[in-house]
């Protein structure tokens, strides 16, 4: 009968050793599973922060994918300021829906990490908060597969310790029962302070070869939990530095970027009101010269019609040209300041085209005569004879080509060739 309850007492010993030592790996197990899982997304929402503030949707899916890479990880997803989901890893070509996504709205309105035990799957997620705003979220599914692993071992180790307990208790039993129940009674008060988290416990391994190895087993598991505490503290004080030195980072260059922002709207403002101050003066200067200006091209041309002898003549002729370039050199100023104040306009008007070309050859006819160079003009056939256009505009452009092809040409001739291409429709 001794034998018998003895061995019972060992069985159902061994039998509780087991059970709590399979919920205390478990709840090990999950520990360092939520402690890994809280870990990838504290960092995931630090990286993934400046892609989910401005939004960058493909480089969240870029991130997404190479998430889906990492061993363990079954799925990623990132999740805007409303709940929207962004990016998924298991949809790598686009995103499920842009409706508001219920996991997404629930990580908005929680602070800190959430997780959710699936079947074969940790979600772990987080709100992304900088400075008190939120600009989405992000969430990681681990699989559990290895966890689950660990616990068949952990039971099958169990069940094996049990029946070798069954076998071992009944034949030795009525040998050792005095020897037995004091190693036991310890054993199980240091197991019931393990069930409370009291990982500090040691039992002393005495008795039989059996509870020997049943003690320093109990003392290796016990400092296995132990050591496990310790890692799982150390994991959330390395997390806790590494965000509030990316959230310090995050804060620093958020600063940088408004203050870079507000220096170049006060460069910029600077520079529109030197154009604007810079076209003005232009644009008054032009109008200041051009009024005697054109007195002075007037005289000329009043006395061209006067009796005067060669080289007068020539002079009045010289003073005319040189009116003229000087005229079109503020015409060009003044339409300077035009272009960079945006307001010239092209008239559209039809006007005879050979008269354009002769007006512009009249111009600088004198100027190649100074330099003994041939000027000439050749239009093609195919050229109408009215065309719609700024005449204005198309002189000044010719005086300006034929002006520089004079003033570049040291002998020889200076020819104009006009020709006509068919307008693409």
């Amino acid at each position: 009968m001794m034998t018998i309850v003895f061995s019972t007492l060992l069985v159902a010993v061994v039998a509780t050793v087991s059970v709590l030592s399979i919920q205390a790996d478990r709840k090990a197990f999950r520990s360092e599973l939520e402690q890994q899982a809280a870990l990838m997304v504290g960092s995931l929402a630090v990286t993934a922060a400046d892609d989910l503030y401005q939004p960058r949707v493909d480089r969240l899916k870029e991130t997404a994918i190479q998430l889906s890479g990492v061993d363990q990880v079954a799925e990623a997803r990132f999740y805007d300021r409303d709940g929207r989901l962004l990016a998924d890893s298991t949809y790598p070509g686009g995103v499920r829906s842009l409706e508001i996504d219920p996991v997404g709205r629930r990580l908005l309105d929680n602070e800190g990490f959430t997780f959710e035990w699936r079947t074969g799957q940790l979600l772990a997620g987080q709100a992304v908060v900088v400075s008190g705003q939120r600009f989405g979220a992000v969430t990681i599914a681990l699989s559990t597969e290895a966890f689950e692993n660990k616990m068949v071992a952990a039971s099958r180790q169990a069940l094996l310790l049990g029946l070798l307990a069954a076998l071992v208790g009944a034949f030795v039993a009525h040998r050792v029962s005095r020897s037995v129940v004091e190693p036991l009674r310890e054993l199980a008060v240091s197991t019931r302070h393990v069930a409370v988290d009291d990982l500090d416990q040691q039992v002393d391994p005495r008795g039989s070869r059996e509870l020997v190895e049943l003690g320093v087993a109990y003392n290796a598991m016990a400092t296995r939990l132990r050591a496990a505490r310790l890692e799982l503290v150390r994991a959330n004080s390395v997390l806790e530095l590494r965000v509030e030195e990316r959230t310090a980072a995050l804060r620093q260059e958020i600063a940088e970027r408004e203050q870079a922002e507000a220096e170049l709207r006060e460069a910029k403002h600077a520079a529109e009101q030197a154009a604007e101050a810079k076209s003005l003066f232009l644009a008054n200067m032009s109008h200041e010269i051009r009024t005697p200006l054109h007195a002075v091209i007037g005289i000329a041309e009043l006395l061209e019609y006067e009796p005067l002898n060669e080289q007068q003549h020539g002079h009045v002729q010289r003073i005319r040209a040189s009116g003229s370039t000087l005229l079109r050199l503020v015409e060009d100023i003044l339409d300077l300041s035009k272009i960079e104040s945006q307001t010239i306009e092209l008239a559209e008007a039809p006007f005879h085209l050979g008269e354009v070309i002769d007006t512009s050859l009249e111009q600088v006819a004198l100027a190649a005569t100074d330099k003994n160079l041939e000027l000439g003009a050749t239009v093609s056939p195919e050229c109408p004879r009215r065309v719609v256009g700024d005449a204005g505009r198309l002189e000044q452009v010719l005086v300006n080509l034929l002006g520089n092809a004079i003033k570049f040409t040291a002998a020889g001739e200076v020819s104009l060739t006009v020709t006509a291409e068919p307008l693409l429709t």
